[in-house]
């Protein structure tokens, strides 16, 4: 068997950003690429940035660990529990 020390994931769209940040959590060293983007969105224009500066050029891979981080998140919440009258069975779901 061969030990994996280190991972390129390709794309950071929703599934690629889930397994770096899995690969991340058991430790193993990865790098999270995607293609550079070719035009600025409004807010990066405002901000004065340019196409070679790192905020745009990673903001494909930024956006898919917040996207996977927001997830992970939601997941953590707490359940709610609801609240039932005596002899009432719950039923359903949330």
């Amino acid at each position: 068997m061969r030990d994996i020390r280190k991972v390129a994931v390709l794309g950071a769209g929703t599934t690629g950003a889930r397994i770096a940040a899995h690969l991340a959590n058991a430790s193993v060293p990865s790098l999270l690429l995607d293609i550079i983007p070719k035009t600025l969105t409004p807010d990066e224009q405002a901000k004065g940035l340019g196409l070679d500066s790192p905020q745009v050029r990673n903001r494909p891979a930024r956006a898919g660990l917040d996207s996977a981080l927001k997830l992970t998140r939601l997941l953590l919440l707490p359940v709610r529990t609801l609240p039932f009258r005596k002899g009432e069975q719950l039923s359903g779901g949330l």
